[in-house]
Parts: C-alpha cells; structure tokens; sequence
C-alpha cells in the first residue's frame, strides 16, 4: 500500500505523496515560516518531497499553478 499525504520515512524524515498526474507543477507551502518547498514528479503520477522532520500538528497545503488549457 502506498502512504498517502504526511507520513515518516524510513529515515525519519517528514515524507509527502500526493496524487496529481494531470498537474504541471506542485509544491508544499508549510504555515512556519511561512515556506514553499517544491514537489517531484513521479512517473505514476505521484508527486514525491522529503524533507526534515516536522512536528506533529505542523500545518501544510499543497499549492498548483492552474491548468491553462
């Protein structure tokens, strides 16, 4: 099964997985800070991003340019 949203990685890490395969661009804005972190395109459609551990509770949204299509 594949971890969606917020979860630990096997590292330790804060790890995210969100499933946007008709999306161009997409990142990660965390409220602290406040800061914009930008997310990997897998090929499956997933966008992937680690980063250093975040406190339970952290507040995040996860922002796209719109299609101009």
């Amino acid at each position: 099964m594949v971890a969606l949203g917020h979860y630990y990685n096997e590292q330790g890490q804060s790890a995210f997985r969100v499933f946007a395969p008709e999306r161009q661009s997409l990142a990660l804005l965390l409220e602290a800070g406040p800061q914009t972190l930008p997310m990997t395109r897998q090929p499956d459609g997933y966008w992937t991003l680690s980063h250093e551990r975040l406190p339970a509770g952290t507040l995040y949204v996860t922002v796209h340019r719109p299609r101009l299509d």
